[in-house]
């Protein structure tokens, strides 16, 4: 099995299957979602996106499993009750992370620059539907994390002002966790 260490500065690849460890240099790159890595014992330099990275190793390899350790995320919450396609739920969730990641950037600074230089950890959830996510939003607020309700401009699926899903952070994750944590993934 591989695993991945991921930091700002480096990705570090160990196995004991075939004997490879190799540090992947992401200097100034993997925080800016940058798409070149440099492959040190694999001679090998990539041009494609650093999920590509990770698909390359795992072919080669075989079982592979990325751990890291984020201090910050931003969770959106989606209205599963609307039954919104695929392409509406990820533009809504575009909406909330760019919503709530502003606000987040207004009133906590440094949360917002962890969050950013740890690799802007996100996470899709799910709720039954607009009063979940009303208390979602709620509980956000009076835990002081900063959080975003997004209602929909009507131009496709579903009705102008219908709220579609909630953000909240990015924050400590602890603080989030305490909100979000036993909601299922989307």
């Amino acid at each position: 099995m591989v695993t991945f260490q991921v930091s700002t500065s480096e990705l570090l690849v160990n196995t004991e299957q075939k004997g490879l460890q190799s540090l992947i240099d992401f200097t100034g790159i993997f925080s800016r979602m940058g798409n070149c890595a440099k492959f040190n014992g694999l001679d090998r330099f990539l041009s494609q996106p650093i999920s590509d990275a990770y698909c390359y190793l795992a072919s080669k390899i075989g079982s592979v499993s990325l751990t890291r350790e984020s201090k910050y995320k931003l969770v959106v919450a989606v209205r599963k009750d609307l039954e919104m396609g695929k392409g509406k739920i990820a533009v809504q969730v575009g909406h909330a992370i760019i919503t709530a990641s502003e606000e987040t950037k207004r009133l906590h600074p440094d949360w917002w620059r962890r969050w950013f230089d740890e690799g802007q950890c996100k996470v899709a959830v799910k709720v039954a539907g607009e009063s979940a996510l009303t208390k979602l939003n709620q509980d956000a607020r009076e835990l002081g994390l900063p959080s975003a309700i997004i209602h929909d401009s009507g131009l496709t699926q579903i009705l102008p002002g219908t709220a579609t899903c909630v953000g909240i952070g990015p924050a400590p994750v602890e603080l989030v966790d305490k909100i979000t944590g036993k909601l299922p993934l989307l």
